[in-house]
């Protein structure tokens, strides 16, 4: 009854299974509590969240405004969002960290960890709360993939042509520094030219 942090049945990261071969176009993994997804391509790569979480975003909200990325995803990904209307913020990983920033802020839409993990700002009884409800984010995933695979293909291409290891974490002693350097970050990233 008590969590054990260091995961004595195994890594929880689904993307972590070995996986040979299947039918299908893609396959959508999960984890043991379900708010981490993971969708792998036909020559078993990874789709990186970043990637996933734009085709699905007009499946999440009609309007275009805020969504937050970690410092992991493709600056590519993020010069496409900001070409197509969307604001990109990038924020620290961490579920109260995103969760908090969302309800800090309500023009914020989405956001994506590339751990697997999304984010959605809700609208129940005129407010909005930051939730992670796979279940949605799994419909317009299917509804996108039915609607947009020559652009799921495309953002596909984009991130395949930046180079990127899935996990890393740096941790910034003062707050101030970490939020200088994300702007920093998120500046370069803002001035780079996708192909």
């Amino acid at each position: 009854f008590v969590p054990n942090g260091s995961f004595p049945q195994g890594d929880p990261n689904p993307i972590k299974r070995k996986i040979t071969s299947f039918d299908e176009d893609y396959l959508i993994m999960f984890d043991g509590d379900g708010d981490r997804m993971d969708v792998i391509s036909k020559d078993l790569k990874q789709i990186p969240p970043s990637a996933i979480f734009t085709l699905i975003l007009p499946y999440i909200s009609k309007k275009k405004g805020t969504v937050c990325l970690d410092p992991k995803a493709s600056p590519l990904i993020i010069k496409y969002l900001n070409s197509n209307g969307y604001k990109t913020l990038t924020v620290p990983n961490g579920h109260s960290q995103i969760k908090r920033i969302m309800n800090d802020d309500k023009s914020i839409i989405a956001a994506v960890e590339e751990s697997g993990h999304y984010y959605i700002n809700i609208n129940y009884n005129d407010n909005i709360y930051a939730t992670e409800n796979i279940a949605i984010v799994l419909l317009a995933l299917l509804k996108a993939l039915e609607n947009d695979s020559e652009k799921l293909s495309f953002l596909i291409s984009l991130t395949n042509s930046y180079f990127r290891e899935r996990e890393w974490t740096y941790s910034f002693e003062d707050n101030e520094v970490r939020k200088a350097k994300l702007r920093e970050i998120t500046e370069i990233f803002l001035s780079l030219v996708y192909c």
